[in-house]
């Protein structure tokens, strides 16, 4: 192989290959979280449901655990929103990043391929000026 039939960017394409593998696997667990944080949010939601309803009279020590122990379940439910919201954000985010990477390797490899095909075009070229050559020699001799 000639020194011009070498493709000038193949580090930069194998790099972007594994960046791009590299950011699909970042994305798979991004995704698995968000994942998560949506189970916990319909966890925490589904508990939040069930809080008792004040029901009547009680004692005072009872109500008030009854009030914090619904302040707690809203607290939660309240997190794990913030959490699942902040994890879809960062599987968008994650995702936007992927995309940027295929892009790029798409593109360097769509390079490679016009590369190979120009070196192909410049070989068949010159093979066809040899047999011109041969022919214009067996004509003259």
């Amino acid at each position: 192989m000639k020194k011009r039939d070498k493709f000038r960017l193949a580090t930069v394409l194998r790099v972007a290959k594994l960046e791009e593998e590299a950011q699909q696997r970042k994305t798979a667990a991004e995704n698995r979280a968000t994942e998560a944080a949506r189970a916990e949010e319909e966890a925490r939601t589904a508990a939040y449901a069930q809080r008792d309803e004040f029901g009547g009279p009680t004692d005072a020590a009872a109500f008030q655990q009854q009030t914090l122990t619904n302040q707690l379940r809203a607290g939660a439910l309240h997190a794990a929103q913030s959490d699942h919201v902040s994890a879809q954000a960062r599987l968008e985010f994650a995702r936007d990043d992927l995309m940027a990477r295929v892009r790029r390797t798409r593109t360097l490899e769509d390079l490679e391929d016009r590369h190979n095909i120009a070196v192909a075009v410049y070989a068949a070229r010159a093979a066809q000026r040899g047999l011109d050559d041969l022919v214009r020699f067996r004509r003259t001799h």
